[in-house]
């Protein structure tokens, strides 16, 4: 299965060890660029991500990145770990990706339950699958 992985990048070495867990599974998974190198610890991309998010997002162009590798996928999977004091964070870019996927009939999958927060009627409705940490019912 095609998977393409959406989540928080300062969760990115988390997201860089399940991405690695999928390929051994035998899944192709599609993680940007920025979500390496912000695991590899690239100073540059961290101070930048703390500083100025938006403008990496700009230079990357990451909203038509992820709306590419969603419409080449089969799913995706959200890593939505605590982030804020938010058990399942899920941020503005991810719950677009969400509305990509959804729009585009993709399954949609969370690694967490779906988090308390003000659009949680949104996610209700995208009807993701929660696999709670399960990589094996990605199917």
């Amino acid at each position: 299965m095609k998977i393409t992985i959406c989540g928080s990048i300062t969760n990115a070495k988390k997201i860089h060890e399940i991405k690695a867990e999928l390929e051994n599974q035998g899944h192709t998974v599609f993680s940007h660029k920025l979500m390496k190198m912000y695991a590899e610890e690239d100073q540059e991309t961290i101070k930048r991500v703390k500083e100025a998010q938006y403008e990496l997002k700009m230079e990357n162009d990451t909203f038509k990145w992820y709306y590419n590798k969603i419409k080449e996928s089969d799913a995706i999977l959200v890593c939505n770990f605590e982030k804020n004091g938010i058990p399942g964070y899920i941020g503005g870019s991810v719950l677009m990706e969400i509305g990509y996927a959804y729009v585009l009939d993709k399954k949609i999958y969370f690694l967490n339950p779906i988090p308390e927060v003000g659009y949680k009627d949104e996610l209700i409705a995208a009807q993701p699958v929660v696999i709670n940490h399960n990589l094996t019912q990605i199917k």
